[in-house]
């Protein structure tokens, strides 16, 4: 089965919809922040792979690895380590 390469249409409706975010890295992280406030704790991001030139995916990666995911991830230990942490010491009591 092949993955629907979206058309220019398709992606101009997702937006309205704001169920994608473009911008900058300081506007995508605004954005975030909304949803962080209404209570979630994950993202996903999913550069346009197919559509996109591979050096334009790559920078978007490195961006939002530089200047979006510091701003929500200041905890150097990750949320599911200590899930996995917790459940193993719960096997052990």
């Amino acid at each position: 089965m092949r993955i629907h390469e979206p058309t220019p249409d398709d992606l101009v409706a997702r937006l309205r919809r704001g169920g994608s975010l473009v911008g900058a890295p300081e506007e995508i992280a605004e954005v975030i922040k909304v949803y962080e406030r209404v209570g979630a704790d994950q993202v996903i991001f999913a550069p346009l792979t197919m559509v996109l030139d591979q050096q334009y995916v790559l920078r978007s990666i490195e961006l939002f690895g530089k200047r979006v995911i510091p701003t929500f991830d200041r905890d150097p230990v990750h949320r599911t380590t200590r899930q996995r942490e917790a459940a193993l010491a719960a096997r052990a009591a």
